[in-house]
């Protein structure tokens, strides 16, 4: 397969070629969808879906078919629900790089403590209420910008929270959720991400998912035993393809 015939498979396989039907199944394949702004999210859902429209956006985030939190590489993505929950398991022995909490790690904590209980009586919270009740609890720590983010984002890795699908970094509503356990949770994204990228290598995946080397390698192994070493290659899929495939 030439690398041009690669490219094919790819923009196929996450419906760029022929759009999905299902309005879910974009953000499914491709395991969220990245960006640090809800409505470019959408429009980048709208390039693989047909017949795509803001009302169906708007509808599948109020039922929470669709989830924002940080997820790949510490970054913004749009998500199924299940498919934030499956990031949160598979990334659960990574950490938050230290240079995150500015110094501040224990008030940090003690905050993300905070909204954890609130979130057990309020299952959403407005931004304006959570900082309300925080400037109250804290009244001397600078809670805005930076920090905050952090907080949440400490709740967001342990599984705690997402926010709602049309939050901005400005203007947002977190939703509690539980965390949820998933032993086999790498070898699952494995599998979806492969399902939307493959042929893909190793380097690829870990690229993409931000999962350390020495987490993914025995797993994914496993997996290239038991599938396709694609063309002799390093490249690992999960079906055979033909000249067919990639062309309709």
């Amino acid at each position: 397969m030439e690398i041009k015939q690669l490219r094919a498979v790819r923009l196929a396989n996450q419906g760029l070629l022929h759009p999905f039907e299902d309005p879910t199944e974009a953000i499914e394949r491709i395991v969220g969808i990245q960006s640090q702004q809800p409505q470019t999210a959408w429009l980048n859902w709208g390039l693989h879906t047909q017949n795509a429209n803001l009302d169906t956006i708007m509808k599948m985030a109020q039922q929470q078919q669709i989830v924002r939190a940080w997820g790949q590489r510490w970054t913004l993505h749009l998500f199924s629900l299940a498919g934030f929950q499956l990031v949160v398991n598979a990334r659960s022995s990574e950490k938050i790089p230290a240079a995150y909490f500015l110094g501040q790690k224990d008030q940090i904590l003690a905050v993300a403590e905070v909204i954890k209980q609130l979130l057990q009586q309020h299952t959403t919270l407005m931004r304006e209420d959570v900082l309300t009740e925080l400037h109250q609890q804290f009244p001397t720590l600078d809670l805005d910008g930076r920090f905050i983010y952090v907080v949440l984002q400490v709740l967001t890795m342990k599984g705690y929270l997402y926010f709602d699908a049309t939050s901005s970094t400005q203007n947002w509503r977190i939703i509690a959720t539980k965390p949820q356990k998933g032993s086999k949770s790498v070898a699952t994204l494995i599998r979806r991400y492969l399902k939307g990228f493959e042929p893909a290598s190793l380097t690829d995946f870990v690229r993409w998912s931000g999962i350390k080397v020495s987490v993914v390698r025995p797993v994914w192994e496993l997996i290239a035993k038991a599938h396709n070493q694609f063309e002799q290659s390093k490249l690992v899929n999960l079906r055979a393809y033909s000249q067919v495939s990639y062309r309709h």
